[in-house]
């Protein structure tokens, strides 16, 4: 069940689609606002300014599991005003980027990959050459 507040996508047969042929969410925008943490690999390919970033669930990190993360050596990369922490990453790391959002959304409108799908095609590819 929804609560007020939410961001839910939801498709299905009774879901109707958007202008642009895209899913609709019910109880909202489609998108959020996610702001990218200044000095983060995350902030250095999508920028600081807020992006919009898609959901197709209702999961989130809990805020009392934050500091666990942030004490094994993952750094908050991005967050979301009314959603909290967004992405994760590990410093050092070739590629390690964890996000909630689904940045792969909106990419055939575009025509042009999110530039962390970019960034990790990019990093796989290399890491191919390496071998």
């Amino acid at each position: 069940m929804h609560q007020a507040g939410e961001h839910r996508l939801e498709l299905g047969p009774d879901v109707g689609a958007g202008a642009d042929g895209g899913a609709v969410d019910q109880f909202g925008d489609a998108g959020f606002g996610v702001g990218a943490v200044p000095g983060t690999r995350v902030a250095e390919l999508c920028g600081t300014e807020p992006f919009t970033g898609f959901h197709w669930c209702n999961y989130g990190l809990s805020p009392a599991h934050e500091a666990a993360l942030t004490a094994a050596g993952l750094v908050v990369a991005a967050r979301a005003p009314d959603a909290g922490v967004e992405a994760v990453e590990l410093p050092g790391h070739p590629f390690y980027v964890a996000t909630l959002f689904q940045p792969q959304v909106g990419s055939s409108a575009s025509g042009r990959l999110h530039p962390l799908i970019d960034a990790l095609c990019s990093a796989a590819a290399g890491a191919q050459r390496d071998r």
